[in-house]
C-alpha cells in the first residue's frame, strides 16, 4: 500500500497485478481442468438432452456436449491463463514502473469492459435463466468491478502511465517475434468477437455436430467464443501497451513467460484432439492450428533463448 498525495490509500501497480494473476490463474485453473466443478459453483445445468426429443430434429449426444463445451472452457481458460502470465511477469519489482502502470491501465479497461458486455448478454430475452441463474453473472460482476478497481488504483499510484501511441507495434530485437505472436492471437479475435457463430460453426464443420445441442448450451457457446476473442485482443493490447513504453527488458519478460503459455496450450491442443477423434470428429482445421501454433511457439522461443540477455532492476 502507498500514500498518494492528495489521494486516499492505493494499491500499488505490483500488489494489483500480483491480485490479478491469482484472480486469473484461478480461472485457468477450474476452466482448463476441472470444468465441472467449475460449472457446478455457477449453477449451472447445460448438461442434459430433452427428455422428449423433438421428432425430425439432430440428435442430441449429452457426452458429445459437455465434452465439446468443456474444450471451449479449456480454450477460453487458456487466453485468461495468458493474462495471469503476462501480470506475473510484469509485477516483478524490477519491472520498469511504466511498464507496470500501462499493464494495469489495460486490464482495469478490459474488466470494466467484460461488465458492459456480459451485463448486456444476461438482459438478452433468450438469457438460459433456468440453465444459469442470474445471479451467477451478477457475481462475477462484484469480482471484476473489485480487480478492475484495484487495477486503476494501480495505475494511478505507479505515474497514471498512457502508452506511447507512436509505438505501439512492437520494435527492437524482440520486436518481430511478439508481431508474430500478436498476428496469431488476432486471427482468432476478430472474427470470434464480431461472427462467432459463423467462425465456429460454419467455417470449422460443426454443423451437424451443435445442431443437436440444447439452446441453452449454443447460447452460452455464442457468449464463450465472443469473450474468448475479446481476451484475445485484451492480451493483444496488454503487450502492445507494455512494449510501447519497455522495448527491450519487458519485451524479454513476455517472450519468455508466454512460451510457458504456449506450451501448456499445445498441450491442451492434442488431448482434445484425442478426444476429437475418439467422439469420431475430425477437426478440419486441426492442422492448420497445430502447424501456426508451433510454429509461433518455436520461433518466438528461439529467439528469447538464443538471445545473449540480462535483466536488470528498474531505472524509473
Amino acid at each position: 500500500m502507498a500514500l498518494a498525495e492528495n489521494h486516499p490509500i492505493m494499491v500499488s501497480a505490483t500488489t494489483a497485478l500480483k491480485i490479478n494473476q491469482y484472480f486469473c490463474m484461478t480461472f485457468f485453473i477450474m476452466m482448463t481442468t476441472f470444468p465441472q466443478t467449475l460449472g457446478d459453483g455457477y449453477s449451472m445445468d447445460f448438461y442434459s438432452c430433452p427428455a422428449k426429443p423433438v421428432k425430425g430434429a439432430p440428435k442430441c449426444d449429452s457426452t458429445m456436449m459437455k465434452a465439446f463445451l468443456f474444450g471451449v472452457f479449456s480454450i477460453f481458460g487458456i487466453q485468461i491463463g495468458m493474462t495471469a502470465i503476462l501480470c506475473g511477469a510484469m509485477a516483478r519489482p524490477s519491472v520498469s514502473k511504466k511498464a507496470q502502470s500501462v499493464t494495469c491501465l489495460v486490464v482495469a479497461f478490459f474488466w470494466a469492459a467484460f461488465i458492459v458486455n456480459d451485463g448486456l448478454w444476461t438482459m438478452k430475452a433468450d438469457f438460459p435463466a433456468d440453465a444459469m441463474p442470474k445471479e451467477s453473472s451478477y457475481m462475477n460482476f462484484v469480482m471484476w468491478a473489485v480487480v478492475s478497481g484495484l487495477c486503476y488504483s494501480g495505475w494511478k499510484d505507479s505515474g497514471s502511465v498512457m502508452p506511447n501511441t507512436n509505438a505501439l507495434v512492437p520494435s527492437g530485437k524482440f520486436g518481430l517475434p511478439i508481431i508474430v505472436g500478436c498476428v496469431n492471437l488476432l486471427f482468432y479475435a476478430i472474427p470470434l468477437i464480431f461472427m462467432a457463430e459463423k467462425f465456429v460453426y460454419e467455417g470449422f464443420g460443426r454443423e451437424e455436430l451443435v445442431g443437436g445441442f440444447t439452446p441453452a448450451v449454443k447460447f452460452l457457446l455464442a457468449q464463450l467464443f465472443k469473450n474468448i476473442g475479446l481476451v484475445c485482443l485484451w492480451n493483444v493490447c496488454i503487450i502492445s501497451a507494455v512494449c510501447s513504453v519497455d522495448k527491450e527488458d519487458a519485451a524479454y519478460r513476455i517472450l519468455r513467460a508466454t512460451s510457458m503459455l504456449g506450451m501448456f496450450n499445445l498441450g491442451a491442443f492434442s488431448k482434445e484432439a484425442i478426444i476429437g477423434l475418439l467422439t469420431g470428429f475430425d477437426d478440419p482445421m486441426r492442422l492448420f492450428f497445430f502447424a501456426t501454433n508451433f510454429a509461433v511457439l518455436f520461433y518466438q522461443t528461439n529467439v528469447w533463448t538464443s538471445h545473449p540477455f540480462k535483466l536488470e532492476a528498474r531505472k524509473d
